[in-house]
């Protein structure tokens, strides 16, 4: 991404974009977060302190949205199950 003031020095500019990458990556991390912390109220607890480790140990977006796909799913799953009356055939 560049920066749109093209009349400020080159090592500002460079600043200025990392910083804005820096704040884009910490902004997906904290969207992330955000979502990922609710939905763990609605995992079951068998399953919750695994993610939360896994919570804790993420440094990238990339392996919080991973995280968040996962209970998602879970949570999907679990509830179409019940809905379908398929938990009473196991």
């Amino acid at each position: 991404m560049v920066f749109i003031m093209d009349d400020i020095p080159d090592e500002s500019k460079k600043i200025l974009e990392n910083l804005r990458e820096e704040v884009d990556k910490n902004e997906r991390m904290i969207q992330v977060r955000v979502a990922l912390d609710y939905l763990l109220m609605l995992i079951e607890p068998e399953y919750r302190k695994a993610f939360e480790d896994a919570e804790k140990k993420a440094t990238t977006p990339e392996e919080l949205a991973e995280l968040l796909v996962l209970a998602k799913k879970h949570i999907g799953q679990k509830n179409l199950i019940k809905l379908l009356g398929l938990d009473k055939h196991q």
